[in-house]
């Protein structure tokens, strides 16, 4: 938000973050460099609660509480600049943006099936609009942002071998616009994405554990470019996509873990299968060093 001064993450729905900066396991496909892994705030299981946080630049209202088989949570934030754009554009100061705002919700529920079954709907929906006068007769408009919702199945078949299944829906746009003059130049970016995801992990003991799951979907991207009334760009991708993996991890000692696995991926546009290998091998020096 705000063009990297805030997170697109709110702080009160956030349980964990797992950041893995390399090696990571061949559970995670398309990334080029490191993985940011973020798990949502489960909610109060034990009574109704709520917090609100108001500030200069951004203001932000959590409730959460028990059900009669789970939890639930919702974190809204928004920015709150207004005032001081206003007393900004009082004082003739140039460049102040006419709308310069954010806002973003997070929600979650849990359902407890029984012991050996849970499911949990989570939602994000998250906007930045701007509108800046750059000059006389200049004029910059900026709208842009993501929605996801998903749905997790976790299932238990035994005390050794467990399982996640995820469906999700998501979707990311940008709609920059500017003026000059009587020119107008206006442009659409939309990426969407449905897929469904299976986990299965199995720890047969304490130094051996095995993971192998897929990832399938429906990938479309769309972006048009117009230039005062006639259109310039326009581009249009539809695929499906697949992906494989298995894992083994093998710690023969507390200090030694070595981790071997891969990954297959297929996309139809441009019919693309890869076949990815993983393997690190991590020793534990001391308590500070590995």
């Amino acid at each position: 938000h705000f063009f990297g001064v805030f997170s697109t993450f709110n702080p009160d729905a956030i349980k964990d973050v797992r950041l893995y900066k390399g090696a990571y396991g061949s559970e995670y496909g398309g990334r080029i460099g490191s993985v940011v892994d973020i798990y949502n705030n489960d909610g109060n299981r034990r009574e109704n609660a709520g917090s609100i946080s108001l500030g200069l630049l951004a203001s932000r209202v959590l409730v959460e509480g028990p059900h009669r088989k789970g939890s639930w949570m919702l974190a809204v934030r928004r920015s709150t600049v207004e005032p001081l754009l206003a007393v900004a554009r009082g004082q003739d100061v140039e460049g102040i943006p006419n709308t310069f705002y954010f806002y973003d919700a997070n929600g979650k529920v849990n359902v407890d099936l029984g012991q050996d079954d849970r499911i949990s709907t989570s939602f994000y929906a998250g906007q930045d609009v701007v509108d800046v006068p750059i000059a006389d007769g200049v004029a910059a408009r900026i709208r842009y942002g993501n929605r996801t919702i998903s749905t997790n199945w976790t299932h238990l078949f035994s005390d050794r071998l467990f399982s996640n299944f995820t469906v999700t829906g998501s979707q990311y746009f940008s709609k920059p616009e500017f003026e000059f003059a009587t020119t107008n130049i206006f442009q659409t970016n939309d990426v969407w994405d449905y897929s469904i995801k299976g986990d299965f992990e199995y720890l047969p003991d304490s130094r051996h554990q095995i993971k192998a799951g897929f990832w399938t979907g429906n990938f479309r991207f769309d972006f048009r470019s117009v230039f005062d009334g006639l259109e310039g760009l326009n581009l249009e991708t539809r695929a499906l996509y697949t992906n494989l993996f298995g894992e083994y991890i093998f710690r023969p000692t507390a200090d030694w873990t070595v981790t071997s696995g891969l990954r297959g991926a297929y996309f139809s546009d441009g019919s693309f299968v890869r076949i990815e290998p993983r393997l690190s091998v991590e020793r534990r020096l001391s308590d500070q060093l590995y």
